[in-house]
């Protein structure tokens, strides 16, 4: 009797053996560390069509900007830097920059001149760019001015100029085509190659 039960215990317990048998095969075999590494492949890689809207509402991202990043990405269409998810770097040219070193170099963004906007520093990458990145798009205004010592101009209050008085262009970000390989999460990068941050009439 006791030999008859062990068998049949046995055997109703032998599929749930084979699966875990089977589960522990499947993760051994696993090279995690090279699955990790490999990037998307394939028409849509890394896309999901939106079809994990809710998990990026919960995570605190809006999934109509997440959705419209995916169809710039995807179709090659132009998009707004400032509606890209994963934040934009912004690039300037060294040259296009004359400053005291001392101060370094703040890029302004605002909304408009007389708005009170926000000022942060940029740093010099090893391509000869100063470059700053902007995480939190949602308050960043259109208007950018880069230079050393920027402040509004007491002589003329609709002028942003820098430490020596010199005034200022406003730039503004074009629109651009995201790289197809690039994921909604990771910044979009922005190189404005300009020969000059100073309006043409100043010195």
């Amino acid at each position: 009797m006791r030999k008859q039960t062990l068998i049949l215990t046995t055997w109703l317990a032998l599929p749930f053996i084979c699966l875990t048998l089977i589960m522990v095969w499947i993760f051994v075999s696993l090279d995690k560390d090279r699955l990790m590494d490999e990037p998307p492949v394939g028409a849509g890689a890394g896309d999901t069509g939106n079809a994990n809207a809710l998990g990026q509402y919960l995570a605190g991202r809006d999934a109509d900007q997440i959705s419209k990043a995916n169809d710039a990405r995807r179709e090659g269409i132009e998009i707004d830097p400032l509606q890209w998810p994963g934040g934009v770097v912004i690039r300037i040219p060294q040259n296009a920059i004359s400053f005291n070193s001392e101060s370094g170099v703040t890029i302004f963004v605002t909304q408009s001149k007389t708005s009170p906007g926000l000022f942060t520093s940029m740093a010099l990458d090893d391509a000869g760019y100063y470059s700053v990145k902007f995480v939190d798009t949602e308050f960043l205004g259109p208007q950018f001015y880069v230079g050393s010592g920027i402040r509004r101009s007491s002589i003329n209050p609709d002028s942003i100029t820098d430490a020596k008085n010199r005034e200022l262009r406003m730039l503004l970000l074009p629109n651009v085509i995201p790289d197809p390989n690039l994921q909604v999460n990771d910044p979009i990068v922005v190189t404005l190659e300009i020969d000059s941050v100073y309006q043409a009439s100043t010195p």
